[in-house]
Protein backbone atom coordinates (compact mmCIF):
# COMPACT_ATOMS: atom_id res chain seq x y z
CA UNK A 1 0.00 0.00 0.00
CA UNK A 2 0.88 3.27 -0.89
CA UNK A 3 1.96 5.97 1.64
CA UNK A 4 -0.85 8.68 0.21
CA UNK A 5 -3.38 5.57 0.32
CA UNK A 6 -2.58 4.81 3.77
CA UNK A 7 -2.96 8.22 4.69
CA UNK A 8 -6.34 8.82 2.84
CA UNK A 9 -7.16 5.79 4.84
CA UNK A 10 -6.07 6.44 8.42
CA UNK A 11 -7.95 10.11 7.76
CA UNK A 12 -11.12 8.67 6.07
CA UNK A 13 -11.65 6.74 9.76
CA UNK A 14 -9.52 9.14 11.74
CA UNK A 15 -11.67 8.93 14.89
CA UNK A 16 -11.13 4.89 15.52
CA UNK A 17 -7.84 5.51 14.52
CA UNK A 18 -7.04 8.38 16.71
CA UNK A 19 -8.79 6.32 19.71
CA UNK A 20 -6.92 3.29 18.93
CA UNK A 21 -3.78 5.22 19.15
CA UNK A 22 -4.76 6.30 22.77
CA UNK A 23 -5.30 2.92 23.54
CA UNK A 24 -2.17 1.47 22.07
CA UNK A 25 -0.28 4.00 24.71
CA UNK A 26 -2.65 2.84 27.95
CA UNK A 27 -2.85 -0.62 27.23
CA UNK A 28 -0.30 -3.39 28.00
CA UNK A 29 0.89 -3.82 24.41
CA UNK A 30 3.14 -7.11 24.27
CA UNK A 31 3.93 -6.40 20.26
CA UNK A 32 2.68 -5.07 16.87
CA UNK A 33 2.82 -5.70 13.43
CA UNK A 34 2.60 -3.47 10.39
CA UNK A 35 1.00 -5.34 7.39
CA UNK A 36 2.25 -2.93 5.10
CA UNK A 37 0.06 -4.49 1.40
CA UNK A 38 -2.88 -3.74 4.12
CA UNK A 39 -2.04 -1.07 5.82
CA UNK A 40 -3.26 -2.82 9.06
CA UNK A 41 -1.74 -2.63 12.90
CA UNK A 42 -2.02 -5.73 14.35
CA UNK A 43 -1.34 -5.26 18.26
CA UNK A 44 -0.91 -8.03 20.70
CA UNK A 45 -1.70 -7.04 23.98
CA UNK A 46 -2.17 -8.34 27.79
CA UNK A 47 -6.29 -8.50 27.46
CA UNK A 48 -8.03 -11.05 26.41
CA UNK A 49 -10.53 -11.12 22.77
CA UNK A 50 -10.11 -8.80 20.16
CA UNK A 51 -11.08 -4.98 19.26
CA UNK A 52 -10.90 -3.14 15.92
CA UNK A 53 -10.61 0.17 15.63
CA UNK A 54 -9.61 2.06 12.41
CA UNK A 55 -6.78 0.61 11.22
CA UNK A 56 -5.79 -1.10 14.20
CA UNK A 57 -6.35 -4.77 15.57
CA UNK A 58 -6.08 -5.68 19.39
CA UNK A 59 -5.88 -9.04 20.17
CA UNK A 60 -3.90 -11.21 23.17
CA UNK A 61 -1.62 -14.00 22.26
CA UNK A 62 -4.54 -16.23 23.28
CA UNK A 63 -7.30 -14.72 20.94
CA UNK A 64 -5.16 -14.95 17.59
CA UNK A 65 -7.87 -16.77 15.87
CA UNK A 66 -9.98 -13.85 16.31
CA UNK A 67 -7.57 -12.04 13.82
CA UNK A 68 -10.04 -12.79 10.79
CA UNK A 69 -12.76 -11.98 12.74
CA UNK A 70 -11.67 -8.44 13.28
CA UNK A 71 -10.47 -8.40 9.54
CA UNK A 72 -14.63 -8.26 8.96
CA UNK A 73 -14.74 -5.29 11.32
CA UNK A 74 -11.87 -3.48 9.23
CA UNK A 75 -13.96 -4.01 6.19
CA UNK A 76 -17.03 -2.48 7.95
CA UNK A 77 -14.61 0.74 9.27
CA UNK A 78 -13.89 0.99 5.16
CA UNK A 79 -17.30 1.65 4.60
CA UNK A 80 -19.06 3.16 7.21
CA UNK A 81 -15.45 5.79 8.12
CA UNK A 82 -16.32 8.22 10.80
CA UNK A 83 -19.66 6.85 11.97
CA UNK A 84 -17.38 3.58 12.92
CA UNK A 85 -17.82 4.11 16.46
CA UNK A 86 -21.13 5.05 16.54
CA UNK A 87 -22.73 2.69 14.31
CA UNK A 88 -20.78 -0.32 14.33
CA UNK A 89 -18.03 -0.46 17.49
CA UNK A 90 -19.82 0.59 20.14
CA UNK A 91 -22.94 -1.62 19.39
CA UNK A 92 -20.90 -4.38 18.81
CA UNK A 93 -18.74 -3.96 22.29
CA UNK A 94 -22.59 -4.18 24.25
CA UNK A 95 -23.75 -6.72 21.77
CA UNK A 96 -20.53 -8.62 23.10
CA UNK A 97 -21.79 -7.72 26.75
CA UNK A 98 -25.18 -8.90 26.89
CA UNK A 99 -25.86 -11.46 23.98
CA UNK A 100 -25.74 -14.37 26.25
CA UNK A 101 -28.34 -12.79 28.85
CA UNK A 102 -30.30 -12.33 26.07
CA UNK A 103 -29.86 -16.07 24.89
CA UNK A 104 -29.63 -14.75 21.25
CA UNK A 105 -26.53 -16.54 19.39
CA UNK A 106 -24.03 -13.93 18.88
CA UNK A 107 -24.30 -13.57 15.24
CA UNK A 108 -27.96 -12.43 15.14
CA UNK A 109 -27.01 -9.06 15.99
CA UNK A 110 -26.90 -6.13 12.75
CA UNK A 111 -23.06 -5.73 13.35
CA UNK A 112 -21.68 -9.48 12.93
CA UNK A 113 -24.45 -10.29 10.85
CA UNK A 114 -23.46 -8.03 8.30
CA UNK A 115 -20.12 -8.93 9.03
CA UNK A 116 -20.86 -12.39 7.86
CA UNK A 117 -23.00 -11.24 4.83
CA UNK A 118 -20.06 -9.17 3.79
CA UNK A 119 -17.15 -12.24 4.52
CA UNK A 120 -14.63 -12.73 1.83
CA UNK A 121 -13.14 -16.09 3.45
CA UNK A 122 -14.62 -19.36 4.03
CA UNK A 123 -12.30 -19.18 6.83
CA UNK A 124 -14.43 -16.16 8.19
CA UNK A 125 -17.68 -17.99 7.78
CA UNK A 126 -16.17 -21.42 9.34
CA UNK A 127 -14.27 -19.56 12.08
CA UNK A 128 -17.67 -17.49 12.93
CA UNK A 129 -20.11 -20.57 13.17
CA UNK A 130 -17.41 -22.97 15.19
CA UNK A 131 -16.98 -19.99 17.89
CA UNK A 132 -20.70 -19.00 17.94
CA UNK A 133 -21.77 -19.14 21.73
CA UNK A 134 -18.18 -18.75 23.33
CA UNK A 135 -17.71 -15.98 25.18
CA UNK A 136 -14.54 -14.34 23.79
CA UNK A 137 -15.93 -14.42 20.16
CA UNK A 138 -15.14 -10.45 18.93
CA UNK A 139 -15.19 -9.57 22.36
CA UNK A 140 -12.61 -7.52 24.57
CA UNK A 141 -13.20 -9.15 27.72
CA UNK A 142 -11.17 -9.93 30.72
CA UNK A 143 -10.20 -13.58 31.63
CA UNK A 144 -12.31 -14.87 28.20
CA UNK A 145 -11.19 -18.32 27.10
CA UNK A 146 -9.65 -18.82 24.14
CA UNK A 147 -9.91 -21.45 21.24
CA UNK A 148 -7.76 -22.17 18.33
CA UNK A 149 -4.45 -23.11 18.18
CA UNK A 150 -1.53 -20.34 16.99
CA UNK A 151 -0.56 -22.16 13.51
CA UNK A 152 -4.14 -22.38 12.63
CA UNK A 153 -4.52 -18.75 13.32
CA UNK A 154 -1.16 -17.57 11.39
CA UNK A 155 -2.66 -19.73 8.22
CA UNK A 156 -6.08 -18.45 8.20
CA UNK A 157 -4.81 -15.04 8.97
CA UNK A 158 -2.05 -14.61 6.22
CA UNK A 159 -4.97 -16.20 3.83
CA UNK A 160 -7.11 -13.75 4.87
CA UNK A 161 -4.45 -10.67 4.50
CA UNK A 162 -3.28 -11.71 1.01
Amino acid sequence: MGVLKFIIKFIWELPSNVLAILLFFFLGVDKFDFDKKKGICIVTMSYQGGLTLGCFIFVSKESYHLIPHEMGHIRQGWCTSWLYLLVIGLPSLIWCLVYKSLGKPYDWFYTERWLMSRATSEDVRTQNSELRGKRDFGCWLPGADATGTAAETKIKTNKLLS
